[in-house]
């Protein structure tokens, strides 16, 4: 799956400062929610409900809030590089510093998992995992997704 299909450059975000697992959450919802506010807070619905099920914290710094909503009729995602990490309840105990934020329609199964599986196969790469977090902008955030998608 190509992942630069699911997460567009338009959708790849450095963000100086998220003070919380709250914040990063808001932070996915409006980058997703591209300026439509019911979008927004559905997104936000969707991904806290998730969370409230368990952490999506996968370990060494990552993690990949999802969740299923109403409105859209394919996969939409983003990735987001905070500057200073947030506590996400990883069952390592580390703080997250990259996050990839996935929503898929209400009635999506298969695709769900495949988009997430495709997810996790990209942040378990430790050598891109290492330069996402070098990265110095949106714009290289993103050439580097598009390099390794």
């Amino acid at each position: 799956m190509n992942l630069s299909a699911v997460i567009p450059a338009s959708r790849v975000v450095v963000v100086s400062s998220a003070q919380s697992k709250k914040t990063a959450l808001e932070t996915i919802s409006k980058t997703l929610g591209e300026g439509d506010q019911k979008r927004q807070d559905a997104i936000f619905e969707a991904l806290l409900g998730r969370e409230r099920l368990g952490s999506t914290g996968l370990g060494d710094g990552v993690a990949i809030p999802h969740g299923r909503i109403n409105g859209i009729s394919e996969p939409m995602g983003c990735l987001i590089k905070l500057d200073e990490s947030v506590d996400f309840e990883a069952a390592d105990g580390k703080q997250v510093d990259l996050l990839a934020g996935l929503v898929v329609p209400a009635d999506c199964t298969e695709e769900h998992l495949q988009v997430l599986a495709s997810v996790a196969r990209l942040f378990s790469d430790n050598d891109f995992t290492q330069a996402a977090r070098k990265a110095d902008g949106d714009q290289a955030l993103a050439e580097l997704l598009a390099a390794n998608s």
